[in-house]
């Protein structure tokens, strides 16, 4: 391996820490979820080590939307994003999108118990 030893000499010992991301997790994939089947989000990133989504609307493809954990979790934010009709080219109909939320949730908390 390249790199400085020192740094790389701890490398390995490194544990991550939950994010407020983490936290919340299932409130955010709820919120997430009801994003994309109902609201117009096409496309949306979750950084979990700054707690912030980025979010992409089909009606303003070019410009993306940051939010914080907080926004992302209040009880008004899905009120900022008009419902709408599903997109007509949708691919992934919106079932399989809650059940891909789903497994991702079991399997987070599966690596929660290991990491133990």
């Amino acid at each position: 391996m390249k790199g400085d030893p020192a740094i790389r000499g701890g490398l390995f010992h490194q544990q991550r820490a939950d994010s407020a991301m983490d936290q919340a997790l299932d409130r955010v994939l709820l919120v997430i979820n009801e994003l994309i089947t109902e609201r117009g989000i096409f496309h949306c990133t979750l950084h979990f080590s700054s707690s912030r989504a980025t979010l992409w609307l089909v009606d303003d493809p070019h410009t993306y939307r940051i939010l914080t954990i907080d926004a992302l979790i209040a009880p008004d934010t899905l009120l900022a994003y008009a419902r709408r009709p599903p997109f007509e080219r949708t691919i992934v109909p919106p079932a399989q999108i809650l059940v891909r939320h789903t497994r991702r949730r079991h399997r987070l908390r599966a690596d929660r118990r290991h990491r133990r």
